[in-house]
């Protein structure tokens, strides 16, 4: 059985989440390879960059004439006339993704090799015609929302998946907020009578993916993530902030600000909760985007960015608690990594978080999405309202995001279409 997983980039959090399965099936001797749009790893091993099969060696004489026909009647690609949709699109929301797109993954040599095809996060590359030619089983896992909606990758509280998208929210102001509800439709139109298994990492997901117009008739099933226990695992504090340069008195509260400008991930919401702490004893540890500003720059350490796992692994040990204040999300790696180092993360009551975060047990939910909320939630923690076993949040952690346990489960599904 060879299975191939299709993800637009080879980097983010839906190409770790695939590659970390993709991994794991590795390890139990299957034949499994990945491909992607995008492709900048060349140390992952059975991976595979999009070759562009349509290209071809011309003439001189040919070139030229293509030159000219090109400006006289100039042919746009699938993805310029996309981003022309998005123009004057308002800013703060996550990204919009239309279909169709301007690759066939049928030409490839690893799709024609394989008996199961995986998808994962393939907006702007699997063009959704491909279900129309595609004879191979398919398991599609979703990492957001785009799937089923009319080009937003997170709704924003926005409900009209489930019927029309029609007159969408995220694109006012751009040449046609209906624009969402073609996208929808042509996809409506491409799922006539095809129907890949659909899983999904969080419940939440699932259920959205259940109600949703365009797959509330597929099997749609919830299989969470899985990460390597081998390295996120909880390592002695004391040397972890040693090594990081961190204060051992303090604690620390950490968090990732990858991309502070994406409204959803609510960076702006602790921004406005730590001034409404006290922070006499409290040390902010910030990873990823030095472009922050706070009231205030004094017992805050960035460490830029950080793309190796191990160190990651001693920056959640080194840390007292993970802050995560996002507005919606789905099954965020951080939110796991944190956890399988016995650190306790405190967020918002949204998505996937849901499915994990305990208040009391591996961290604290606020009460609603707002920065008061997350301020209370910030002092019951320095004030020790709970007190929180590393060990046994660790422990948790492994019982439920184990590679072996997602395997097993993804291997059932390719084998004969159901969970074991």
């Amino acid at each position: 059985m060879k299975v191939l997983h299709v993800n637009t980039f080879d980097n983010g959090g839906a190409a770790i989440a695939a590659t970390r399965l993709h991994k794991a099936l590795l390890s139990k001797s299957i034949d499994s390879s990945m491909l992607f749009l995008y492709k900048t790893n060349n140390s992952l091993p059975n991976s595979y960059g999009f070759i562009n099969t349509s290209n071809k060696t011309y003439g001189f004489i040919n070139r030229q004439l293509f030159r000219v026909r090109n400006k006289l009647f100039p042919k746009f690609t699938h993805q310029q006339l996309n981003n022309q949709k998005l123009q004057n699109r308002a800013e703060g929301f996550d990204i919009f993704s239309f279909n169709p797109t301007d690759f066939d993954i049928t030409t490839q040599k690893c799709y024609q090799e394989a008996d199961i095809i995986h998808l994962h996060w393939i907006a702007g590359f699997v063009d959704y015609r491909f279900f129309q030619t595609n004879k191979k089983p398919v398991i599609w896992t979703l990492h957001d929302m785009n799937p089923f909606t009319g080009g937003c990758h997170y709704s924003a509280g926005c409900e009209k998946y489930k019927t029309e998208c029609k007159n969408c929210p995220q694109l006012e102001g751009t040449i046609n907020s209906d624009n969402s509800f073609l996208d929808q439709e042509y996809k409506m139109l491409i799922f006539q009578g095809k129907a890949p298994i659909i899983t999904a990492p969080s419940q939440w997901l699932m259920h959205c993916s259940s109600q949703s117009k365009l797959f509330r008739t597929f099997k749609n099933l919830h299989i969470p993530n899985s990460l390597d226990l081998s390295v996120f695992k909880p390592q002695n504090k004391s040397f972890c902030r040693s090594a990081l340069n961190l204060p051992q008195g303090k604690k620390i509260l950490l968090f990732v600000c990858d991309n502070i400008e994406n409204k959803r991930k609510g960076f702006d919401l602790l921004v406005e909760a730590l001034p409404k702490i006290e922070q006499t004893n409290v040390h902010i540890c910030a990873v990823g985007d030095r472009n922050i500003s706070f009231t205030s720059q004094e017992n805050i350490t960035f460490l830029g960015r950080v793309y190796d796992e191990r160190l990651m692994a001693l920056i959640y040990s080194a840390a007292d608690a993970y802050v995560l204040p996002s507005r919606e999300d789905n099954l965020p790696n951080v939110m796991l990594e944190s956890v399988a180092c016995g650190t306790p993360v405190i967020a918002f009551p949204v998505g996937g978080i849901l499915d994990v975060i305990k208040t009391g047990f591996n961290g604290i939910l606020a009460h609603d999405i707002s920065s008061e909320s997350l301020a209370n939630a910030l002092t019951d923690f320095i004030e020790d309202k709970y007190i929180f076993d590393n060990h046994a949040i660790c422990e948790d952690a492994i019982g439920n995001f184990l590679p072996e346990i997602q395997t097993e489960q993804y291997l059932s599904l390719y084998e004969n279409g159901e969970l074991v």
